[in-house]
């Protein structure tokens, strides 16, 4: 068998092969080139790094930058865009990622316009050869919101990092991870998306934001709650409670922040259904009589035997049938004390049970559209409860003047 031999290659595939061999240039590498060679030193100091993930610029200076590179991409015969489009060219993205580059004591907070640079220090100007740390799921004790008048301050604590909340006269300690939940939460919640637009854009400012709610908080007495956490039920009046934008924030005697939801839309069902499947669960191991509490796992939250038949009950039935008791107390007999799910469970099973059928036309001012077919209707009371034709309840409506169709915007 003869030996298979490569030909030999000629001196046009060398070529090829050399210049593919080549790194490629980043088009932004001439432009951080005659930035960093054109701005004083000083300013160069304050406000910027060469480092090799490419030129680092501190959050005050952005602008000072973008306007730097349109008048730039001008002197090329390629101006002419929007600051947008400018923005997104020269950082990368609408919503850069923030990082960290720490020095010592003082650590700056900015963006990168990425280009790779190999020999930073040839610059002769303020460089950075660290690893630059994501701003996005953390804070750096020497975040400048630390130093910015906000009465925040970084603390130890026993996992790390935490805050301190100055609220009145009083010092509020807030986790991490409160933040981050806080954050969460806030997608959901259009007052505090329009205060604080750049909630998500980092830890920091979801700090900034958990923080300037608490101190626009106010507190609210026990009898004023309108749902406590089922976990604090028996610590009475040893958690204080403070609302603000729909939040509720309970704090322990040490005035550590130790939970909080929030009472609209997609949150508050999402925490009636913790509520529910956790800690409910939990106390009753799962069962009140014949109201059986699913995993939260569950596509729905529990069953029920009603006249003698398993009826499966979607969590919005139960979500909706405690806000209304909530909004409206004389819907169910008065209950003292405080106030949990544990609280509206009984009379909603009670009602449920007790419901009469309902022809839908009778009750249609109350029914969405679509309600008025291919469900059924039952009654108990001001109550009216909505069940598919198999028999699940999917929802609770009052005969409250205020849920009348022809009295709201539809």
């Amino acid at each position: 068998m003869e030996e298979t031999q490569n030909a030999a290659p000629n001196e046009a595939e060398l070529k090829t092969e050399v210049v593919s061999a080549t790194p490629e240039i980043n088009p932004l590498l001439p432009f951080v080139e005659e930035f960093a060679q054109g701005t004083p030193l000083v300013e160069f100091q304050n406000g910027f790094r060469v480092t090799p993930k490419g030129l680092f610029v501190e959050l005050n200076y952005k602008d000072k930058v973008l306007e730097a590179y349109k008048n730039w991409l001008v002197k090329k015969g390629i101006g002419g865009f929007s600051d947008e489009k400018v923005f997104k060219k020269l950082f990368g993205s609408d919503n850069p990622i923030r990082y960290y580059l720490a020095e010592g004591k003082r650590c700056l907070t900015g963006i990168f316009v990425e280009c790779a640079i190999r020999e930073p220090m040839k610059y002769r100007k303020a460089y950075y050869l660290g690893s630059p740390t994501s701003a996005v799921d953390t804070i750096h004790p020497a975040d400048p919101i630390f130093q910015s008048g906000l009465n925040i301050r970084s603390i130890p604590g026993k996992t790390g990092l935490e805050l301190q909340v100055g609220v009145g006269d009083l010092d509020y300690t807030v986790s991490l991870d409160a933040v981050r939940d806080f954050v969460k939460l806030s997608l959901n919640s259009k007052k505090i998306k329009e205060k604080f637009p750049n909630i998500n854009d980092s830890l920091s400012d979801g700090a900034v934001a958990l923080a300037k709610t608490l101190q626009r908080s106010k507190p609210i007495i026990l009898t004023e709650e309108p749902l406590r956490p089922l976990r604090l039920a028996k610590e009475g009046d040893r958690v204080k409670c403070r609302t603000r934008s729909g939040f509720f924030f309970y704090f322990n005697q040490q005035n550590r922040l130790i939970a909080f939801y929030h009472s609209f839309g997609r949150n508050f069902f999402s925490f009636v259904r913790d509520e529910v499947a956790f800690w409910l669960g939990k106390e009753v191991h799962g069962r009140i009589g014949s109201f059986e509490i699913f995993r939260r796992n569950h596509k729905h939250m529990a069953s029920l035997i009603i006249r003698g038949k398993k009826r499966v009950i979607h969590a919005k039935a139960f979500a909706h049938f405690l806000n209304e008791s909530i909004d409206a107390p004389g819907l169910i007999k008065e209950i003292k004390g405080v106030h949990t799910v544990k609280t509206y469970v009984e009379p909603f099973i009670n009602s449920l049970q007790l419901a009469e059928p309902i022809i839908p036309a009778k009750v249609s001012s109350f029914l969405s559209p679509k309600y008025q077919r291919g469900h059924d209707v039952s009654g108990f009371n001001m109550w009216l409860f909505i069940s598919t034709k198999r028999g699940m309840v999917v929802d609770s409506i009052s005969r409250r003047s205020t849920n009348r169709r022809e009295e709201k915007n539809d």
